[in-house]
């Protein structure tokens, strides 16, 4: 059975060197990577390419992640949304799930617990040397 793999992901992140960097792990594994370093482009990006998954932060200029997974569950219900964070609030993990995101990460984190919230969120196997 040939596993399925989304072909793009969608990362909403205003620090730069975060966002390139997640983007190239990403491109290394043979993902389709959109870029947005905020929440407005983010959900015009959105729009405009329906990714497999959006991977964003929490706090960013104009619309946070939590209004951006809004906007996105509002165009899209079954959308796969990541919400990523480097705050360590105990309500941000129940917040992330009630807006409707499908997983939560805390900022830093290595690719390996990137690439099994991805397999988690999908439902099916991927690793970071799939390609």
């Amino acid at each position: 059975m040939q596993r399925l793999k989304p072909k793009t992901l969608l990362i909403v992140e205003d620090n730069v060197e975060v966002r390139q960097a997640i983007a190239e792990v990403l491109a290394l594994s043979g993902w389709r990577v959109l870029e947005a370093s905020n929440g407005i482009h983010g959900l015009r990006l959105f729009k405009n390419h329906l990714p497999d998954v959006v991977l964003t932060d929490v706090v960013m200029g104009g619309l946070d992640g939590f209004q951006l997974t809004a906007g996105i569950k509002s165009i899209s219900p079954q959308a796969v949304v990541i919400i990523m964070t480097a705050f360590n609030a105990p309500d941000l993990r129940e917040k992330a799930r009630d807006a409707g995101a499908r997983e939560f990460l805390r900022k830093p984190f290595e690719p390996r617990e990137l690439f099994a919230a991805l397999a988690r969120s999908l439902g099916n196997s991927i690793n970071e040397q799939e390609s």
